[in-house]
């Protein structure tokens, strides 16, 4: 989740800028961020043709989630009054890509996501119980153009990327709660299921241009996922009707930043930058009721890519810096503001393999 190539491979993760930071979101967590590319910047890579060749990659996010956040105030005694709602969630990426040309390549990414979520509201309010999920999340499918904008002594260039989501994740599961009259098996929480049930769109963005000197880059990456469904008709079981069933939402991710490519240790780089993921509270596209949890996060974001022949490893651990938790539709319509749980760090890693 994190770089770019050359021509051949500006591998691309990205939305349109001007989308990216002109909605209002939300992201991890209670917040549900659909990942997008998995690909990486290979400084390495920047000359290199690879034409006609596939490359396998997976990738690996971590997220614990239990600070509460209403807008940007934290509820801290959430914590100390033991009521913080805690979400674990472990998702991996599986991305085959297809580099058919200097120009463009395509991929295919499933991810598989298992998570578990502990609270005491969703059951008798009095003793804290855990609901969990896993499985297959929805697949994406993806074609990406790459241009190049520079001369070879001080290359730059872009990647657009264009696709679709197919919702072959599970929006439904269920489980049990225990509730004061009783186990129950009810759906779990829209934060941890592992498809959102809807037909999206992806729009990606990349960008990187040599700076400074022969070994630093700056780069930008972004996506935007459009999904036009309104609703998934999947209950909440919260007693509001404006929240009875989820909504399926849009949502977005970006980072920009800077690498650079260490003399002292052959096909190792480093990077750091600042990471925004979010879900806003109106889509693009189509209606937005029902229940969701809009609001962002911003990071910063260091992490290293080495590579080694077609072996590519990277490492991100993007910190919180801030986090925010927008008003919904249906908490305009009802006066309220609702919370959600952020996460203080992410964990990502990833393994490339081209042939």
């Amino acid at each position: 989740m994190s770089k770019f190539g050359n021509t051949p491979g500006l591998a691309a993760a990205g939305a349109l800028c001007v989308l990216l930071f002109s909605a209002d979101a939300q992201a991890n967590g209670c917040i549900i961020v659909r990942p997008s590319s998995a690909l990486t910047l290979d400084l390495e890579d920047v000359h290199t043709p690879r034409q006609g060749r596939f490359e396998l990659s997976m990738a690996y996010r971590y997220l614990y989630s239990d600070r509460h956040f209403r807008g940007r105030e934290e509820e801290s005694h959430r914590q100390a009054e033991g009521t913080d709602v805690r979400n674990e969630v472990h998702t991996i990426d599986y991305t085959l890509t297809y580099r058919h040309s200097d120009r463009w390549s395509f991929s295919a990414a499933l991810p598989y996501v298992t998570a578990n979520r502990s609270s005491l509201y969703e059951h008798d309010r009095v003793s804290r119980h855990a609901m969990e999920a896993d499985g297959i999340g929805d697949l994406r499918l993806m074609a990406y153009r790459s241009l190049a904008l520079g001369e070879s002594e001080r290359p730059r260039g872009v990647t657009l990327g264009f696709g679709v989501k197919l919702p072959t994740g599970k929006d439904d599961v269920t489980d049990i709660a225990y509730r004061p009259d009783g186990p129950e098996v009810r759906n779990v929480d829209q934060s941890i299921q592992p498809g959102d049930g809807g037909f999206g769109f992806f729009a990606e963005a990349q960008a990187y241009a040599r700076v400074f000197d022969d070994h630093t880059f700056a780069f930008f990456t972004g996506s935007y996922l459009v999904n036009p469904r309104d609703t998934n008709g999947v209950s909440t079981h919260r007693r509001r009707e404006t929240e009875a069933v989820m909504s399926v939402a849009d949502s977005y991710q970006a980072r920009a930043g800077f690498s650079r490519m260490l003399q002292s240790v052959e096909g190792l780089t480093v990077d750091a930058g600042l990471r925004i993921e979010g879900v806003p509270a109106d889509d693009l596209v189509g209606d937005s009721n029902g229940f969701r949890r809009p609001g962002y996060a911003v990071y910063f974001e260091p992490g290293f890519n080495y590579r080694k022949g077609p072996h590519r490893f990277n490492l991100n651990v993007p910190i919180a810096i801030e986090r925010n938790r927008v008003k919904s539709k249906a908490d305009r319509l009802t006066g309220r503001h609702g919370d959600a749980a952020f996460a203080d760090y992410l964990v990502m890693a990833s393994y490339t393999f081209g042939w």
